[in-house]
């Protein structure tokens, strides 16, 4: 770790401390660079997964609202389906009573002619 220090920042030489602080601040406006580059990317990043995040919220209510829809609607068919059944049932008990009625008063129908020809 010392080495790369060592490297990264040329020792002055001699009467060259001008140029070595040229160099230096070469150096220091490299890593600025650098590092306001590395910044902006992440800041883009960040904005890109806030929008991500936004639209994944967003979908995901999107799709709730779909499923209580949903299940709202399974509840309303189940009702129907449970109102045509009984309504069915009904429809079949007055079947059955108007047959058995039916019956009836053509018993006493035959009854009555037989009554009146014997008459």
């Amino acid at each position: 770790m010392e080495e790369e220090k060592t490297r990264e920042f040329p020792e002055p030489e001699g009467s060259g401390t001008k140029q070595y602080l040229e160099e230096m601040q070469r150096i220091f406006a490299v890593r600025e660079a650098t590092y306001q580059k590395r910044k902006q990317e992440y800041e883009q990043k960040s904005r890109d997964l806030q929008k991500i995040q936004t639209e994944l919220g967003r979908q995901y209510q999107s799709l709730e609202g779909q499923k209580q829809e949903m299940a709202s609607a399974q509840q309303k068919l189940a009702d129907q389906e449970a109102a045509h059944r009984k309504e069915q049932e009904a429809l079949q008990r007055e079947k059955q009573d108007f047959e058995q009625t039916k019956k009836l008063y053509e018993g006493q129908q035959q009854e009555l002619l037989m009554k009146s020809r014997l008459e």
